[in-house]
């Protein structure tokens, strides 16, 4: 009459459904992450953050700031960012974005 489980199905039972709690809890807010693009002010910044978001603009920012320092420019993030976290700029930041990561930023 009265169907038994066994424990261990209990326990498989009990840790699928609290696995599939923490990966809803614990899902990046994709929409939240790129949220910042709107606060950017240079144009081409602004269109690779609406591309692909703040990795993107970190990839090429990165890549364009290898290619100016080839050219002797001698750039670190901290030239023009105030913080890593959240990539507050400076004062010069634009300025040294034009004068010498924009021929190099894609």
């Amino acid at each position: 009459m009265f169907q038994t489980r066994s424990l261990t199905t209990g326990f498989l039972v009990a840790s699928l459904g609290i696995a599939a709690g923490f990966a809803v809890i614990g899902s990046p807010n994709l929409a939240a992450a790129d949220a910042g693009c709107d606060k950017l002010k240079i144009a081409e910044v602004k269109a690779v953050c609406a591309k692909g978001g703040a990795a993107a603009v970190k990839k090429s920012m990165k890549a364009a700031m290898d290619e100016a320092n080839k050219g002797g420019a001698k750039l670190e993030c901290k030239s023009c960012h105030t913080d890593q976290k959240e990539y507050a700029t400076n004062d010069k930041a634009e300025g040294e974005f034009k004068s010498k990561l924009a021929a190099h930023f894609k």
